[in-house]
């Protein structure tokens, strides 16, 4: 029988970047949604836009009835993250005032009628391609 030895990993449990995989990280812009019930749901957007809606296809479905089917649109460009509000009927809101459109910075709150949703810059693997649950380091 053969055994096989591996170099030792270190591993400091105070340091979530310890586990990180080998696998190519880039950073993407993300939504983090707030829903009413369960845990907030970080969606990454990795391509140039996402569109926001109850309608299943949208690039990210929020499940309120107070969100219209396709409620609003993100475009992403080289140096910019814009917001579009398409026409909804219960509004889009960026740090508490009602947009039609805006330019976005990492940390700002949206709201898509009452759902709540924050905008954040986050590392991801390149093969990570479903929505990943808020607080859970990759």
């Amino acid at each position: 029988m053969t055994v096989l030895r591996l170099p030792p990993v270190p591993f400091d449990p105070r340091r979530p970047e310890s586990m990180k995989n080998t696998a190519t990280r880039r950073e993407y812009p993300c939504l983090v949604v707030h829903a009413a019930e369960g845990d907030p749901v970080r969606h990454v957007i990795k391509g140039r836009e996402a569109t926001i809606g109850r309608e299943p296809t949208n690039h990210i479905c929020i499940r309120d009835p107070l969100v219209s089917k396709h409620h609003a649109r993100i475009i992403i460009s080289n140096h910019s993250v814009t917001l579009f509000d398409l026409g909804s009927a219960n509004k889009t809101r960026v740090n508490g005032q009602v947009v039609t459109q805006a330019t976005l910075r990492y940390g700002d709150e949206l709201t898509f009628a009452r759902v709540k949703c924050g905008l954040v810059l986050a590392a991801v693997s390149e093969s990570e391609d479903a929505p990943v649950p808020e607080g859970l380091t990759l």
